[in-house]
């Protein structure tokens, strides 16, 4: 949230949870409303977050922005 307020952006919301706190926090605020929410992700996911909004009415656009990669070492302190 806080990076989106200096990207400039002005009404933002931060489920602070996880996926289930998401879809919670998601449902209350956009249920009814019509539209697509924008969700910016990782690539790789641990909960169907769309689809579980689906199911409360809420279209969702899914945009992977990032994705996780083991480091084979850790750069010196």
């Amino acid at each position: 949230a806080a990076a989106a307020r200096e990207a400039g952006f002005i009404d933002m919301t931060s489920a602070a949870g996880d996926a289930r706190d998401l879809v919670a926090a998601a449902t209350r605020r956009f249920a009814g409303m019509g539209g697509t929410i924008l969700y910016l992700c990782g690539e790789d996911r641990a909960a169907d977050v769309a689809a579980a909004l689906a199911g409360a009415g809420v279209r969702v656009a899914t945009t992977p922005v990032y994705r996780m990669v083991a480091a084979e070492r850790f750069p010196p302190p």
